[in-house]
């Protein structure tokens, strides 16, 4: 099923019928797929297929897996000390404004501050935490597709090109095992946005 266009009875079919365990989810994905639109150019015609498509996939099914996630946690048998940890990849656009990125920003931004909500509603909850993780910027296929996109701001384009040249990209595995280890460590506040570079 592709999850950017299903309906919501569609996506609540899917994370019942293949979210099963809590041992191991699997990985549902997120695009980055920016729209790649600038804040001020926004208008009615940006209503269409485009625009909710992208918050369909990058907020609306995002926050709806985590509170099911949450709410069958929460279901399970009294006296379970199996702990839930729910991560959101974020990003630096989550916490700063690029330009051409609007819908990219206000995604992310709105799905960090849904976790910090999850995480204050859940403060009881001494087996349950999440985490806002940005994984840094990293050299990977989707990243030189937004870097050739035609409608990228010229500013953003310079900054990412600028770093792939001095080699301050970061690997994919070395940010993986970054975010583990900060779920191994368990020291972070429940809802803390933190970044590759911060820890």
């Amino acid at each position: 099923m592709v999850l950017a266009t299903a309906s919501t009875e569609e996506s609540k079919t899917f994370f019942f019928n293949n979210v099963t365990s809590f041992g191991y989810i699997g990985k549902v994905e997120n695009m980055l797929g920016s729209s790649h639109t600038s804040a001020e150019d926004l208008d009615l015609s940006h209503l269409d297929r485009q625009l909710m498509k992208y918050f369909h996939t990058n907020f609306h099914l995002p926050t709806i897996l985590s509170s099911f996630m949450l709410r069958k946690h929460k279901n399970k048998r009294a006296g379970s000390k199996e702990q839930l940890r729910i991560v959101n990849t974020s990003s630096l656009a989550a916490i700063e404004p690029f330009p051409t990125w609007s819908g990219y920003c206000c995604a992310k931004a709105s799905m960090d501050m849904f976790l910090k909500v999850l995480a204050v509603e859940n403060s009881k909850t001494s087996t349950f935490k999440c985490l806002n993780y940005a994984p840094g910027p990293m050299a990977t296929k989707l990243h030189s597709e937004m870097l050739s996109h035609e409608n990228l701001s010229e500013d953003v384009r310079k900054l990412h090109n600028q770093m792939i040249k001095e080699g301050n990209m970061v690997k994919p595995m070395d940010s993986a095992a970054k975010c583990i280890q900060l779920l191994l460590d368990d020291n972070y506040e429940s809802g803390q946005h933190i970044d590759y570079f911060d820890y």
